[in-house]
């Protein structure tokens, strides 16, 4: 189920239910909620520890993301973790040396994830999923479809 050629201008309101997502057997078909098309990159609804999200997949981003205040909002327990230092969207240079670990949902599936705080993400995203993330799980982005397929329990 892809967006076809609809790519919404903007977040739209968060909405916690998966009626537009379609679970086989086997794999899960994820369709954004947005669609950014300077990349590869797409948005998805996900629920975080419980807290509705945004998630963007980054196939740009070498690590996992979610926004410091989004964090401190939900309250969220974060822990230390090896300083690293990122340049942001906007190019600035960030330095983040605290992770969030918990579980992430994405349709029907939960994920462990380890999110390294990080302040001033973009604007209407909580949560970016970087290639850490995706490999590990074997996500494939089809950007013809606007869709990605991810694996869970070793199967497509």
């Amino acid at each position: 189920v892809g967006l076809g050629s609809e790519v919404l201008p903007g977040p739209p309101p968060i909405d916690a239910s998966t009626e537009h997502l379609r679970e086989p057997a086997s794999q899960l078909q994820l369709t954004p909620v947005t669609a950014i098309t300077a990349g590869l990159d797409m948005v998805f609804k996900g629920v975080l520890q419980g807290a509705p999200c945004r998630v963007l997949m980054d196939t740009g981003a070498a690590y996992s993301f979610a926004d410091a205040d989004w964090l401190s909002a939900h309250g969220f327990k974060l822990t230390p973790c090896s300083p690293l230092s990122v340049v942001v969207a906007t190019s600035q240079q960030a330095e983040t040396r605290h992770a969030f670990r918990g579980k992430l949902r994405i349709g029907g599936v939960t994920t462990s994830v380890e999110l390294r705080q990080l302040p001033h993400l973009l604007p209407g995203v909580q949560v970016i999923l970087g290639c850490d993330w995706l490999r590990k799980h074997g996500v494939i982005i089809d950007s013809g479809e606007q869709q990605a397929t991810m694996v869970y329990a070793g199967k497509r």
